[in-house]
């Protein structure tokens, strides 16, 4: 793996729905977005790490914790703006973009995710010979368990069978976690998914203790019980 041949992109926008200026919220005294920013840097995986945000507030957070700032127009800053759209903004942002192979895009709301687990994905990523990588974690609820409710009537997701069916004998399902995301540059700018639907997909797998989301007040707290706890380092 040649570091000089990735870059790292954090999206983080202003606004947020479920939790008010989610990006910048205190955990364990430090803002959210920085734990994401330390872990890139720790991991040594990256030649360049960037921000992409419309917010002035995560613009000064991120340049004091390193990273530097891709200002992302308000168009692209909505509640209902794709990922997708602000990471191809990001990059044609970037000068000499064509010296670079793979772009790795973390989100924010994942503060759990350390560089070991960068580092790992990264190196499966490159021996794999792969086009895309996600990050997962095994479901905590299994969609084998689950129903339909349409007017007060309940119908099972898959069969009645798998409902009653122990959960030990069950196959195992996974989740996207939103951790992690490397993929081929090129392959990206032409394809605009994350998915390498038209090229080969790799998974890392994590546990679903580094796997928490940040979408909620609840999500926060359980985060920074959980750092608090266990002392967690980046």
């Amino acid at each position: 793996m040649n570091k000089n041949s990735n870059i790292a992109i954090i999206t983080a926008r202003g606004g947020s729905k479920g939790l008010y200026k989610k990006n910048v919220c205190s955990l364990a005294g430090k803002p959210l977005i920085a734990y994401t920013i330390e872990a890139a840097k720790n991991s040594n995986c990256f030649n360049h790490i960037y921000v992409t945000t419309d917010c002035a507030e995560i613009e000064k957070i991120s340049t004091d914790f390193g990273a530097t700032i891709i200002k992302r127009p308000l168009e692209l800053a909505q509640d209902n703006s794709s990922s997708i759209d602000a990471l191809v903004h990001a990059l044609q942002q970037i000068d000499n973009l064509e010296q670079y192979k793979t772009v790795c895009l973390l989100q924010p709301t994942s503060p759990l995710r350390c560089a070991s687990h960068i580092q790992e994905a990264t190196e499966q990523f490159y021996q794999s010979k792969s086009t895309a990588l996600i990050s997962v974690c095994e479901a905590h609820h299994s969609p084998f368990k689950q129903v339909f409710i349409n007017n007060k009537i309940i119908k099972p997701l898959y069969s009645w069978d798998h409902i009653t069916q122990p959960r030990q004998k069950q196959q195992k399902t996974y989740q996207v976690n939103g951790a992690i995301f490397l993929i081929d540059i090129k392959y990206f700018l032409k394809e605009k998914e994350l998915f390498a639907i038209k090229g080969k997909l790799q998974t890392y797998v994590m546990d679903l203790f580094h796997s928490i989301d940040i979408d909620s007040q609840y999500d926060l707290d359980m985060a920074e019980c959980m750092i608090l706890k266990y002392h967690l380092q980046k």
